[in-house]
């Protein structure tokens, strides 16, 4: 008799707003899902900002060769120094006054070598900085130390310009976060409030198994497994929705691939499944408990 109660009540649970709950639970993951994803793009962007970021060491005049190859290592060597690719090769660049003076005359449309009879320009380093010394305190001191270098005559940097674009970027990402936390908590309760209707046609169903004899955790498990798969399934259709959806985008804008992370793209395709799993077995659990304590007024 229990296993055919058990047949009965699975069959009931499997069929009755089955699609609903599907639907209701894989557009909630999707939305949050969104969000999940332009924090991570949102996130490479402030990144990207920061990678080039430039400092400009500028040298005092005429410095032989030899120096100027001692400058070079000296700054290969400091560890705020951007390594593209595992080297720090690509991220420092050396132009020299002859180079400088020829862009500013292209720029300009004006020779002040003509002018002045002299190129008053110096030849210069253009570093890039890692990300992690972003920030005014740590580039002064950065500044501070290279200035006090022997050959070094200056280091530039727009200190405006990066403070403000740091101040932003951390702005921008903690109101994605709790944007995103919003998002979190208005789908664990949309789907628990989905769940919670679903599972209240059933509280009939779940009385009777309780008068023949079942136990609780005889009752709970076809609706928990159901809830399980419900769930898995729904954070699945939304994974497969996102990417398709990411997809698409990258093929109308290109250039968004270099906001593109696999493994944090991944984590968060695999943590709508979970997380549509997880919450969804949680709610039943607390919906089929509601209705195991319910008295038979309460019920009706």
């Amino acid at each position: 008799m229990f296993k055919e109660f058990s047949n009965l009540k699975a069959k009931r649970v499997g069929s009755f707003l089955s699609l609903n709950i599907i639907l209701s639970t894989t557009l909630a993951l999707f939305i949050f899902g969104m969000c999940g994803l332009l924090i991570i793009q949102a996130n490479r962007l402030g990144m990207l900002i920061k990678e080039n970021a430039e400092l400009q060491v500028f040298l005092e005049h005429d410095l032989p060769k030899n120096q100027l190859e001692d400058l070079k290592k000296l700054l290969l060597q400091q560890n705020f120094i951007l390594k593209a690719n595992g080297s720090s090769e690509s991220s420092l660049k050396f132009i020299s006054k002859e180079e400088a003076a020829k862009e500013f005359v292209e720029d300009t449309k004006e020779n002040f070598q003509e002018l002045l009879g002299f190129n008053p320009l110096r030849d210069a380093f253009v570093v890039k900085i890692r990300p992690e010394f972003f920030g005014s305190k740590k580039l002064a001191n950065i500044r501070a130390n290279l200035e006090s270098k022997k050959g070094i005559y200056e280091v530039s940097y727009v200190e405006d310009l990066m403070t403000l674009i740091n101040k932003n970027i951390n702005m921008i990402g903690f109101i994605l976060l709790l944007f995103g936390f919003f998002i979190l908590l208005t789908v664990v309760v949309l789907v628990d409030n989905t769940l919670r209707i679903a599972l209240f046609s059933q509280r009939m169903l779940i009385r009777s198994m309780q008068l023949v004899g079942a136990t609780d955790t005889f009752i709970q498990k076809p609706f928990l497994i159901q809830a399980l798969i419900q769930g898995s399934l729904s954070g699945l259709i939304a994974s497969i929705l996102l990417s398709a959806f990411l997809k698409y985008i990258q093929i109308q804008i290109p250039d968004l691939i270099l906001l593109y992370e696999s493994e944090k793209l991944f984590l968060l395709l695999f943590s709508l499944v979970i997380m549509g799993g997880v919450t969804s077995l949680l709610s039943t659990y607390r919906a089929v408990r509601k209705y195991l304590s319910m008295s038979l007024d309460d019920l009706y």
